[in-house]
């Protein structure tokens, strides 16, 4: 088999393959346009006040800075010493421009635009100014994480359907005000920070969040990056694997669309959220294998 096809192979839960798209979203820059169509009015975040419109503004006026900034299809581009939330509009700035988001040490990706606090002090209000509008299909890169001596390749159905699955699993109320108490850039700050705000109505509440998600004792979820077993804990477990995007457990509950077997090291997962592979096609080969993507139990 080629690299895709195990790739398309590994991607695949059960009789489900990864076009039979779970999400209504067809890459993430729409996540943010289905808002602006329902909800451009309601807060995002409580602290200070920021509203769904402002936000978009905000994106719009990153989009216009990395355009001139040589951004466009497929352009990786890390992301220096941006404070919260102008690191979120960024994220979707380059979505939406069709580029790629580096987490990690972005020296080892590639050549990467780098965009640092510096840049975004006077940004263009032209809003004449044409930017060809991207609409990336959802199987192409949308995030690359540096992890160790790897790149994790995903793409923006991964990041989707991984924010989705989440959502169903933690089945939380549309007025919940949620916190992800990391500044460390990596997926779960994708999934928990950037995307579940809006997948799920919630509003980000740094002063009095009802739902804290942290590694601390006192958090109501804590995440754990070093496990060999997917059990209950007090407080629950989001149990993370970047390879498979951010999340697969929350305790001893599997996220929709995976199976993973645990019960030997090395792992054994298939499912839509699945990475697209590492960025060296050597590495991806050692790891796509009949029986699914087979890794070594996280140690991050």
């Amino acid at each position: 088999m080629t690299p895709d096809n195990w790739m398309y192979h590994c991607q695949t839960f059960g009789n489900v393959t990864p076009e039979e798209y779970m999400v209504p979203f067809p890459n993430l820059g729409s996540l943010l346009e289905g808002r602006m169509i329902k909800d451009q009015d309601q807060l995002i975040l409580d602290h200070p006040p920021l509203t769904i419109r402002a936000f978009d503004e905000r994106v719009q006026q990153f989009r216009r800075l990395i355009h001139t900034k040589g951004v466009r299809q497929g352009t990786p581009v890390a992301l220096e010493n941006i404070p919260f939330p102008d690191d979120m509009a960024l994220a979707f700035a380059i979505w939406t421009q069709g580029g790629i988001l580096v987490l990690g040490e972005s020296d080892k990706a590639s050549t990467c635009v780098i965009i640092s606090s510096g840049d975004i002090l006077n940004l263009s209000s032209d809003k004449a100014m044409n930017i060809p509008h991207v609409k990336p299909l959802p199987e192409t890169d949308a995030v690359w994480q540096v992890v160790g001596d790897h790149t994790i390749r995903l793409s923006h159905y991964n990041c989707l359907v991984n924010c989705y699955a989440l959502k169903r699993t933690l089945n939380l109320p549309r007025d919940a005000r949620i916190w992800y108490a990391n500044e460390y850039r990596d997926s779960a700050w994708i999934i928990l920070t950037v995307l579940l705000p809006h997948y799920g109505g919630y509003l980000l509440d740094s002063q009095a969040p009802t739902v804290r998600i942290g590694d601390a004792a006192n958090d109501h979820f804590c995440i754990r990056r070093h496990w060999t077993a997917l059990t209950d804990t007090r407080p629950q477990s989001l149990y993370y694997l970047p390879e498979h995007t951010a999340f697969v457990a929350v305790g001893s509950k599997i996220l929709p669309f995976l199976d993973i077997r645990t019960e030997s090291d090395p792992l054994i997962l298939r499912g839509h959220a699945v990475m697209n592979g590492y960025s060296q096609a050597r590495e991806t080969e050692k790891v796509y294998t009949k029986a699914g993507l087979r890794l070594p139990f996280p140690h991050i």
